[in-house]
């Protein structure tokens, strides 16, 4: 029996890459291919339907979150997707690679990293919010401050770090970036 489970395991796995790619990014790579990320507070999460071009019918869902920018502290309010939701009960899909509903509750802060599409399901213009679930990550309080909890290796944040020193290293990073573009 374990070799037949074996057999369908490597079957499975050999199938699934030649569709989809997961890839770990550290935080440079997140930085260096997002727009930019934001550190705030969820203030409102909504599903929208949508038919695209080849007729699926696809949900995503928007958070809008209120914070700073954690490239330069700009105060900003800005929308974030990701694939699935529900708009009621009997309505929408849970898509395995978005964030749960823990994590993305309304008053939740948060860190997220984002990229503009233009045609998120072929006509769906939003920020994506990037890797899905890899780009989003929670804020709890803590003794010295504001923490962001990591999620382990092979995520941009491996490990818990005080939201300033995050924001530190992604201002080092956009200007690293900045510096070898402007060679």
């Amino acid at each position: 029996m374990k070799r037949v489970v074996s057999l369908f395991g490597a079957a499975l796995l050999l199938a699934s890459s030649t569709t989809a790619q997961v890839r770990a990014l550290d935080l440079t790579e997140m930085v260096e291919v997002c727009d930019n990320a934001v550190y705030g507070q969820i203030l409102s999460k909504h599903v929208s339907r949508l038919a695209a071009e080849d007729g699926r019918i696809l949900y995503f869902t928007t958070l809008t979150v209120e914070g700073r920018l954690l490239t330069d502290d700009t105060p900003v309010r800005v929308d974030v997707s990701y694939p699935g939701g529900f708009i009621n009960e009997n309505e929408g899909y849970w898509h395995s690679e978005s964030p749960g509903d823990e994590e993305t509750r309304v008053g939740s802060r948060i860190v997220a990293f984002y990229k503009w599409f233009d045609g998120m399901g072929g006509a769906h213009a939003t920020n994506w919010l990037y890797a899905n679930h890899g780009g989003l990550y929670q804020s709890v309080d803590g003794p010295k401050g504001a923490m962001v909890l990591g999620r382990g290796q092979g995520y941009a944040v491996s490990k818990n770090l005080r939201v300033n020193d995050l924001e530190a290293s992604v201002k080092r990073i956009r200007a690293d970036q900045a510096r070898r573009k402007n060679r």
